[in-house]
């Protein structure tokens, strides 16, 4: 064979095989919806990782800010207690005052000093069986109580950290460390630690720490609390704003997505705050090696060689501890002359359920009086808020009014029968 017809025969050869290789237009369009459907898919998971992204860097940022916040705050009240208020106020001036001017004045920018000093270190750790009360002390009268989901590890739990938790935030916008950090206090913190060590970090004592006249300070990212000063006075607690002050008008901090003020100093309000330690149910749920539970009234597993407890009877115990310590702190705030409560959400960050806790809070506060302290502080209080997160208002608001409810129809039944 000649070289021009084996080439000739070698062109056919491959001509055939690309043709045989070449898909059918039914499965070339076919291939284009799959790759088209793949293109939008990859859009649409880069578009979620993205954003997924975006969120973790924001949440970041405003923990680092936090953290900064938490930092200046531990300064000011484990320290001279002093800190600079930026008012934007109408003052009138010198000369509205001897024009004897009816116009108002415009707005100004005032710097505001604040001492709190003498309020910023009260504290005393109850005993569940024993009440110790120290009356050494001068503060401001007030009839608000706030409770505090204590950590049973230290003061204002991560709040250096930056933590969102409940008493981070507390403890970043007011002087709640300073009475935490108290001797009388850090006996709460010693009992937590032993009880941990001997029987792991699950029930907990009903220990409580009450902090009279705790100082809020700052006003929280979203808070639309407008504190103002009666007693406010240009000429002994303020300098007007001027160049040389100018540094004193920044922020702390800095929302990096809305560029609004974290943080921001106000003018000193006072309340009265109670730390509890809630009972932590996912680490009883989760212990490999829970061999009792807490007698009745008691914290303390009794000592036993019987089979493991079921799961009923650990929700029971975990359900009636709870209400025992959520019963002593209201009898706490009863014993102090606290007559408006701001609750919440008390151990649903421990992996108690909502449910759980809002129909204890209605059992205790609004049901009529019946076993297990049932009805005990109906009553009690003049006013009670419950400062949830908004996730959980719902389902808190459905349980409480549900066992509101259910106590109002069982009453009406035991008078019919």
């Amino acid at each position: 064979m000649s070289r021009t017809a084996t080439l000739r025969t070698a062109s056919r050869s491959q001509t055939r095989s690309r043709r045989s290789k070449a898909p059918s237009k039914r499965q070339s369009s076919h291939e284009q919806t799959i790759k088209a459907e793949h293109r939008t898919r990859s859009k649409r998971l880069s578009a979620e990782e993205r954003k997924r992204r975006f969120q973790h860097s924001a949440v970041r940022a405003k923990r680092s800010q936090w953290a900064l916040i938490a930092q200046q705050t531990r300064g000011i009240v484990m320290g001279d207690g002093k800190y600079v208020e930026t008012r934007r106020c109408r003052v009138p001036s010198l000369a509205d005052i001897l024009d004897n001017s009816q116009r108002t004045p415009a707005l100004s920018t005032w710097h505001i000093v604040h001492d709190i000093s003498s309020q910023g270190d009260n504290g005393h750790a109850l005993n569940p069986d024993a009440s110790h009360v120290n009356d050494d002390y001068t503060t401001p009268f007030t009839s608000i109580g706030v409770l505090s989901s204590a950590s049973p590890r230290c003061p204002g739990g991560a709040y250096l950290s930056g933590s969102s938790e409940p008493e981070a935030v507390l403890a970043r916008s007011t002087s709640l460390v300073a009475s935490l950090h108290t001797p009388q206090a850090q006996q709460f913190y010693r009992d937590a630690k032993l009880y941990a060590k001997e029987h792991g970090a699950t029930f907990f004592p009903h220990s409580l720490v009450y902090s009279p006249a705790v100082v809020g300070l700052r006003r929280d990212d979203e808070d639309r609390f407008n504190k103002v000063d009666d007693d406010f006075d240009p000429e002994m607690d303020a300098i007007p704003a001027d160049p040389t002050t100018k540094e004193l008008e920044l922020p702390p901090a800095v929302n990096g997505q809305n560029q609004k003020a974290m943080g921001e100093y106000v003018a000193p309000y006072v309340m009265n705050v109670v730390s509890a330690v809630p009972v932590l149910a996912s680490s009883i749920r989760s212990a490999r090696h829970l061999q009792s539970l807490p007698a009745h009234s008691s914290t303390t597993p009794s000592s036993t060689t019987c089979a493991p407890p079921s799961p009923i009877a650990i929700e029971d115990t975990i359900r009636r501890t709870m209400k025992e310590r959520m019963a002593r702190v209201l009898r706490l705030f009863e014993l102090r002359g606290d007559r408006v409560l701001v609750l919440g959400a008390f151990g649903c960050n421990e992996g108690n359920s909502v449910d759980t806790v809002a129909r204890i809070w209605a059992e205790l506060i609004a049901c009529n009086p019946g076993e297990d302290g049932t009805g005990a502080f109906r009553n009690v209080f003049e006013k009670v808020v419950f400062a949830v997160p908004g996730k959980l208002y719902v389902p808190f608001r459905e349980s409480f009014d549900m066992r509101v409810y259910e106590d109002r129809l069982e009453a009406e039944l035991s008078i019919d029968v």
